[in-house]
């Protein structure tokens, strides 16, 4: 708060200036009684910073609840967390009405109410999850050190990651950009038709490997491209290609369950675990490819409880 003493100091110097002679002297020499009201006026850049302090101080994120298996390989589910937030546009607006009505120097009680932020997954959400639904693994022993560490780091952003009922799974927005701040090195990919290396070379193993994952779900993938070439690790047709920015690999969950993936690597080898409700074991999916030419069919057989059920033709690809 600063006050404006100038312009008070001006009205009090203007007595005795207007009007005629005799109006002039007797306002100087019977002034009476005359106020003047000391005007103020207010810094809200500082309440600004005050608002900023207090968010920090108060505000606090919810916390999904989550699920781990133990060394045990027991299903263990965390209880979720409620978060608050300060209402700082009323809370501004207080802050200013309060400011504005001083009568004097005082101390301000100001009160907000805090809004509650519910989380989005609750353990009651996950406690349907209880068993191994799918699981795919593929070799990387014959990549280099940098290509190595390439699967690791994208396969740990991956890793313990649940998919909601009807929620899109996008690999590009659960891994993020494949960037040397993150920890990806140069590495042979597959770029234009050419093995080239690359930055993050090798990623699209872990898309593949998560793919085959999910294609033993009976879940569908919403967006999904094959390499312009042959992959060692995998079958023709079986692959997921994917580019930060250009290709993603994606699916929705369609299940009424959500399902919680599980990524580890031993001994050169990379898996995906997808676990949900047991109900939705009874049922086992193979997949198989058939390459005739340069086009490769990919089917899909169907087993409920060890009875075959259906075969279906998931997809054609086009091979060189």
């Amino acid at each position: 708060m600063k006050y404006d003493y100038t312009l008070a100091v001006d009205e009090a110097y203007d007595i005795g200036k207007e009007g005629n002679s005799l109006k002039k002297y007797f306002a100087i020499t019977s002034p009476g009684k005359k106020n003047i009201t000391l005007n103020h006026t207010y810094n809200y850049d500082i309440v600004d910073t005050v608002l900023k302090d207090i968010i920090k101080d108060n505000n606090k994120k919810a916390v999904d609840a989550t699920i781990v298996r133990n060394n045990l390989g027991e299903l263990i589910v965390t209880k979720e967390e409620y978060g608050h937030s300060i209402d700082s546009t009323s809370l501004k607006k207080e802050i200013k009405t309060k400011v504005e009505n001083i009568k004097q120097e005082q101390n301000l009680l100001i009160e907000s109410k805090l809004i509650n932020i519910e989380p989005k997954i609750k353990k009651n959400n996950l406690e349907g999850i209880n068993t191994l639904i799918s699981s795919s693994t593929t070799n990387f022993g014959n990549s280099n050190e940098s290509r190595s560490e390439n699967i690791r780091v994208a396969s740990d952003s991956i890793n313990g990651h649940i998919v909601m009922p009807g929620d899109l799974f996008s690999f590009n927005d659960v891994v993020g950009e494949r960037s040397a701040k993150k920890g990806y090195k140069l590495a042979k990919g597959i770029v234009n038709d050419k093995v080239v290396d690359d930055l993050g070379g090798g990623v699209c193993q872990v898309s593949t490997t998560l793919y085959n994952a999910i294609l033993r779900t009976n879940i569908a993938s919403v967006e999904r491209y094959h390499h312009s070439l042959p992959c060692s690790y995998i079958g023709k047709g079986l692959d997921a290609t994917v580019s930060f920015g250009l290709l993603d690999y994606k699916f929705k969950n369609t299940y009424s369950y959500p399902i919680f993936i599980e990524s580890g690597i031993q001994n050169e080898n990379l898996t995906f675990n997808v676990y949900s409700n047991a109900t939705l074991s009874n049922k086992k999916y193979n997949i198989y490819n058939k390459v005739t030419g340069n086009h490769v069919n990919v089917f899909r057989i169907t087993y409920e409880n060890g009875n075959k059920l259906s075969k279906v033709l998931l997809y054609t690809d086009k091979i060189s």
